[in-house]
């Protein structure tokens, strides 16, 4: 055994060299990097345990810090023989090392596998609410033929739950108690040590695969093109808020497609407008909103209330983000005027959400709007409906 030291961001084990050693962290962090996932391995574990039955090492390794390394010579199981003679209690040490190791590696397949089978179904899910939607707006549905390529997640050989419970429970063991367990025997601890890499060498494949199985289907729900489930939601709604409809279910369906992305690997943070309650600050404190409110008075242009008036941010950008103080999405309902400038306001933020400058809307909700021009002749029957219409919309 002997110290190593190794600097910060160094390459210092590679994938497919022949394994010459097992290197134990006393200080700093190693990043194990595989096909598509990495790990950072911290002070206590052991690098190349986990290639200790194939005879090279699986991933490639680089110090994310300055460490100090003990190294242990090795290139079979046999040479554990050798560490456990130099210092009995090393029997202890490196299973529990495994023991750890194959916990955390079985912890993560349980999560990638949990999430590709949770995609299957939000995607399912997240197109069945669009098939819904358009039906109820009475909008022509969009065929989505990728949809049909993504078959659910299977598993040939899926790893059973008794495992991951067991080194589950096994990695909350004390030294002593392992120590206790094994009884430094050299056997039971090279077994339990061998036992746990295959384990680990088996989650590792499978993580692999389950992550092919997201990077190859993640575009179904958010894409960098365009021809996704987050666009088709958008598309749905710019056609729908020409007919004066209820927003609300489309906007919550898009929410819901950002915040499911945002707990999956590789997806970049999708553009998204929030909604919610702001504490109302001067202006000032908010770098060039993009809107801003104030209590004026005027017809198409303030005129009345313009001197030492407070004036607050409405919407405004953060980072990848639009923070609106208010909900903007009813502007029918609150009779946001006027309405040509309302509908500017609302082409702009749609295109910046949907990237597409050349987006427009055909025509705008106006509610209410007059029933007569300004010299039109009303007739007594005029006036008797218009008591009527009065009446109804008290009742209701």
């Amino acid at each position: 055994m002997e110290t190593v030291k190794i600097s910060k961001g160094r390459h210092f084990l590679k994938k497919g060299d022949r394994i010459k050693g097992l290197f134990v962290i006393l200080q700093g962090s190693v990043r194990a990097v595989y096909k598509n996932d990495e790990i950072d391995m911290e002070t206590g574990s052991i690098v190349g345990l986990m290639e200790s039955a194939s005879g090279v090492y699986l991933c490639d390794y680089v110090a994310n810090t300055d460490c100090v390394l003990y190294a242990y010579p090795y290139r079979n199981t046999e040479d554990y023989k050798k560490i456990f003679a130099s210092d009995e209690k090393y029997v202890a040490v490196f299973t529990m090392g495994a023991v750890r190791k194959a916990a955390n590696m079985l912890g993560r397949y349980g999560t990638f596998y949990k999430s590709a089978k949770n995609y299957y179904v939000a995607v399912m899910n997240f197109y069945g609410e669009y098939e819904k939607l358009c039906n109820d707006y009475q909008i022509p549905l969009k065929p989505f033929k990728k949809l049909t390529s993504m078959p659910p997640v299977v598993l040939e050989q899926p790893i059973e739950r008794w495992t991951m419970e067991y080194y589950a429970r096994m990695s909350t063991f004390s030294l002593k108690y392992i120590d206790q367990f094994l009884g430094r025997d050299y056997a039971i601890g090279i077994g339990e040590i061998q036992n746990a890499v295959c384990w680990m060498r088996r989650a590792m494949f499978l993580i692999e695969e389950l992550k092919d199985y997201l990077n190859a289907h993640k575009e179904l729900l958010l894409s960098a093109g365009g021809e996704d489930l987050f666009q088709m939601y958008f598309e749905l709604a710019r056609k729908a808020a020409g007919t004066g409809v209820d927003l609300e279910p489309v906007l919550e369906k898009i929410s819901e497609i950002m915040e499911f992305c945002r707990e999956l690997p590789r997806y970049k943070r999708p553009k998204k407008i929030i909604f919610e309650k702001v504490p109302r600050n001067p202006t000032g404190k908010i770098e060039k909103p993009l809107l801003s409110f104030a209590r004026v008075a005027g017809f198409d242009t303030a005129t009345f209330g313009l001197t030492d008036t407070d004036v607050y941010p409405l919407l405004w950008r953060k980072g990848n983000n639009i923070i609106a103080q208010s909900c903007m999405t009813n502007f029918v309902k609150t009779r946001q005027e006027p309405l040509e400038t309302w509908k500017n306001i609302w082409t702009s933020i749609l295109r910046w959400l949907c990237r597409d400058n050349s987006l427009n809307f055909n025509n705008w909700p106006s509610d209410p709007h007059p029933a007569f021009g300004r010299y039109a002749e009303i007739t007594s029957a005029d006036r008797k409906i218009a008591i009527r219409k009065g009446a109804e919309w008290i009742e209701k």
